[in-house]
């Protein structure tokens, strides 16, 4: 792999992690695909829950993707969750076609 793509695919990835970490919900980007879509933000509509003690796991509510190791995360690992996120929506794609 040459450098020049392996730099893209790094940019790609970076993208992706600055595109997730800036919406608030799913909902958010189906509102943006379909303007009549309503969505209220309430208390309660978290996309991610963080539990440290006693026990420790991070849960994405959207995918019910879950991880037990938590430091990576904390340090940016989230490869995991995009792919989670991808996988859903590709889905939900292929059951709107």
């Amino acid at each position: 792999m040459s450098k020049t793509a392996f730099g893209d695919t790094t940019l790609e990835r970076e993208r992706i992690k600055y595109y997730l970490a800036n919406i608030s919900d799913y909902e958010l980007i189906k509102a943006k695909k379909h303007p009549d879509f309503k969505f209220v933000k309430e208390w309660g509509s978290q996309i991610r829950s963080y539990v440290f003690h006693p026990y420790k796991m991070i849960k994405d509510h959207r995918t019910d993707f879950e991880v037990g190791n938590i430091q990576p995360v904390m340090d940016g690992e989230i490869d995991g969750f995009i792919k989670a996120f991808l996988m859903m929506q590709k889905e939900e794609e292929a059951t709107t076609s």
